[in-house]
């Protein structure tokens, strides 16, 4: 089916900035999409139609202006969308052939309401994967590795889970959350706790679908709302929600110990304190310190927690990944359940 001949099954939200040399190679990759049935919504400035003049011809493409300046706003503007289903797409990123296909078919086996993304070969500027630093290698590599359901879900409070410009779900799912939400945080790690407090399952499929590209102006790089304290309040704040089902709130809440003793640490029991929540004290599961206290706050061994935790939640704050497994490995060893005993966090 043609999709200007009526309702497109898919309406793909790809944002613009100005002229961008990247941007017709990612428009050209979803039109060779081996799923024909979508519209391509390309969102940017009021000057919309001139910036993207170089464009393939295509009856598939929309120019929209957005409301009002900045990324949140295009998106929600672009949410105005026919499909379906609501996809989305960078301006700078590649789109395998079969990413729309592939991704359809997995989102239509699982559980309403649900969200798929995909893997990830994340490239440099120059669209090669020599230019990429280990750690951002090492980061796909996480990201890649999480694809069932209870994976993904038990990985939200670490980072996004599902690379933005890989989303594809049912616009029901946009429609519930009231589209993406101003705020100083990032936008889409916050959807996707909104998301998951809704209840909506996320999966990716097996096989990579996206160039992912990393350069100096993304804005992951350049925007405040990306620092590490506007992601752990934005972590804190979803986790304290009433409705986010840790019962940290209300007269018979529960405490919290915070697993690690550097700068997350520090960061996750301030943001938590500020929300009314009873932090115990530390654990450093890395062995006897010097220190043992952190925050005014005792720093317990593995002993210790077993001894005085109770029903008390468990928030790792540790940032490499290899401590991160540690300790899910630990808490799975004593009969702990991921997001409802304990919850790893960065």
């Amino acid at each position: 089916m043609n999709a200007t001949a009526g309702t497109p099954a898919v309406s793909i939200l790809l944002p613009v900035r100005g002229r961008r040399t990247t941007t017709r190679s990612a428009v050209q990759s979803l039109l060779e999409q081996d799923f024909e049935d979508f519209e391509l919504l390309v969102v940017g400035q009021q000057d919309v139609e001139r910036a993207t003049a170089a464009l393939p011809q295509d009856p598939r493409i929309r120019r929209i202006a957005r409301l009002e300046p900045g990324i949140v706003s295009a998106l929600n503007t672009g949410l105005a969308a026919r499909g379906t289903f609501i996809a989305r797409m960078d301006d700078d990123d590649i789109a395998y052939p079969n990413r729309l296909s592939t991704q359809l078919e997995l989102l239509r086996r699982l559980p309403t309401p649900a969200m798929v993304g995909a893997k990830v070969r994340m490239v440099d500027a120059n669209g090669s994967t020599e230019g990429i630093a280990d750690g951002n290698h090492r980061y796909a590599e996480w990201l890649n590795g999480l694809i069932r359901a209870e994976a993904i879900a038990a990985a939200v409070f670490i980072e996004n889970p599902l690379p933005h410009p890989t989303w594809l779900a049912p616009r029901t799912v946009f429609e519930r959350l009231e589209g993406y939400r101003h705020g100083p945080f990032a936008e889409d790690h916050d959807f996707i706790l909104r998301a998951a407090r809704a209840g909506v399952t996320f999966a990716k499929p097996d096989e990579t679908l996206l160039d992912w590209r990393d350069h100096d102006d993304r804005l992951t790089r350049t925007d405040e709302r990306y620092a590490r304290e506007a992601f752990i309040e934005m972590k804190a704040a979803a986790l304290t929600h009433p409705q986010a089902g840790f019962a940290l709130c209300g007269s018979n809440r529960r405490g919290v110990w915070i697993a690690g003793v550097g700068r997350s640490a520090r960061r996750w029991c301030d943001a938590l304190t500020a929300r009314d929540v009873e932090v115990h004290g530390f654990v450093d599961l890395a062995g006897p310190r010097k220190k043992n206290s952190k925050r005014h706050r005792p720093v317990l061994d593995y002993d210790g927690l077993l001894a005085q935790r109770g029903d008390d939640l468990l928030v790792g704050a540790v940032t490499r990944p290899e401590a991160r497994e540690h300790l899910a490995n630990w808490c799975r060893s004593v009969g702990w359940v991921a997001m409802r005993d304990y919850v790893l966090g960065d």
